[in-house]
């Protein structure tokens, strides 16, 4: 296996033309004294698992921050939701981790815990 490059623009004056194409990437890899080896090993595909975990990862936070924010939009009474008003998205999961329920309120009406000091989230930190 090969390596072609891409044709240049330039020489596709004719038109579009796959078998053109094909024909000119053969003859360029023939020619070629020293071919380039294909993109493989074990970095590369540890690379590859470390990029789509990451990509993984930061679509799960997106809509993780998402749902939470739409919570508080439509979750939560309006006495409670002006606690979360004004403030950034960590300062409003401290807020949510230091409420608590009381056994003599339904949970829709929780209200901020002072005997619990708020904890921060755990934060992932690459190659641990």
């Amino acid at each position: 296996m090969i390596e072609a490059d891409r044709p240049k623009r330039a020489r596709r004056r004719g038109g579009k033309s796959d078998e053109l194409d094909a024909v000119r990437a053969a003859r360029q890899a023939l020619a070629t004294a020293h071919p380039a080896l294909p993109r493989t090993g074990h970095n590369r595909e540890a690379l590859r698992i470390l990029l789509a975990t990451r990509e993984h990862a930061a679509k799960t936070r997106t809509a993780t921050v998402n749902l939470f924010k739409a919570l508080i939009l439509t979750g939560v009474p309006e006495d409670l939701r002006h606690q979360f008003r004004g403030r950034t998205t960590r300062q409003q999961a401290r807020t949510a981790q230091a409420l608590r329920a009381r056994t003599s309120q339904p949970v829709s009406c929780v209200t901020p815990c002072a005997s619990s000091p708020p904890r921060s989230p755990p934060r992932h930190r690459p190659g641990s």
